[in-house]
Order: C-alpha cells, then sequence, then structure tokens
C-alpha cells in the first residue's frame, strides 16, 4: 500500500483532530439502512493502524469531505470505508 494521500481527520463536529497518510482506492459497496435509505460507497481508504478512527469521524481529502461509514481494525492497518458529502 502508498500511503501518499493527505487525509484531515475531523471529529463529529468538523473540527480538525489530526493529519494521516493513507492510500485511497475505488470501491463499490451500497450500504443499506432503515426506510429504504442506500449509500454507494465509492472509496476506501487504508492508514496506519497507529491511530484511533471511528463512525464519528469525517475526512478531508483534496478539499472534499467524506463521512466514515466503517472502520475495520486490521493487525497493522485500517481500512476505511467512506462516502462523498454533497456540497
Amino acid at each position: 500500500m502508498f500511503y501518499e494521500t493527505e487525509i484531515k481527520v475531523l471529529d463529529k463536529d468538523l473540527v480538525e483532530v489530526k493529519t494521516l497518510y493513507g492510500d485511497m482506492q475505488p470501491y463499490d459497496k451500497v450500504m443499506n439502512f432503515e426506510d429504504d435509505i442506500e449509500l454507494e460507497i465509492r472509496y476506501r481508504v487504508f492508514c496506519g493502524g497507529g491511530v484511533s478512527l471511528s463512525t464519528d469521524n469525517y475526512f478531508l481529502i483534496e478539499g472534499t469531505m467524506y463521512k466514515v461509514m466503517d472502520v475495520k481494525k486490521w493487525s497493522d492497518h485500517y481500512e476505511v470505508l467512506i462516502y462523498e458529502c454533497k456540497a
């Protein structure tokens, strides 16, 4: 993996809490919620495991805001599914 993408991690109040580097990749998944709500997940990010991430976080990547939808912790890294927020 190539951790070349700068990611500003924001908390639920959209306050920047840290900057990290990750590997952003195209991804294709639909997440389903109650009331027939579907969100198309188009990207996932791989980043080092030395940080704390949750679904309360947002990512700011190259001026675009993403909501963290799922965080999978592996032995040495995270796999994070993100949803692009609409302006």
